[in-house]
């Protein structure tokens, strides 16, 4: 799987599920999220406990806490992301997803307003697969 996603575009938040709820594994979420354990040290290390870490470090960050199944760290860092205005549309994706995961649908909602490109065939798969298995109700069209 994760040599074909090298070779071709692939939905990377299915890929991220399946790794996530179907083992537990850590390397295949540190490749799905474009990062490798290397970085995740160099990440930790200019952090270096800093609150709030510094932005540039963050997506590596958000990873490692995916990688150790800590779902309320990955979106304590998203939400720090989010605050400072650095986040983008694939960690609104991830947001909605790890609150949905994390039994939090009315907060996945909330965030999932935030969306903009809603017609991209990973937000129709995304809302559908949270509708689905939590109960998620995507924002109205505009």
């Amino acid at each position: 799987m994760r040599y074909r996603a090298r070779l071709t575009p692939t939905n990377w938040l299915a890929e991220l599920d399946i790794h996530l709820r179907g083992s537990r594994l850590r390397e295949p979420v540190l490749e799905t999220l474009d990062t490798n354990s290397f970085r995740i040290a160099v990440a930790k290390k200019a952090a270096d406990n800093l609150e709030p870490p510094p932005t540039e470090v963050l997506p590596d960050l958000i990873a490692a806490a995916l990688a150790r199944r800590d779902y309320h760290e990955a979106i304590r860092l998203l939400e720090d992301k989010r605050s400072v205005n650095a986040s983008n549309p694939d960690d609104i994706f991830l947001l909605t997803y790890l609150y949905c995961l994390n039994s939090d649908v009315a907060k996945a909602e909330s965030v999932a307003t935030a969306t903009t490109d809603r017609e991209r065939p990973l937000v129709k798969w995304l809302w559908g697969k949270l509708q689905a298995e939590y109960g998620f109700r995507p924002p109205a069209s505009e």
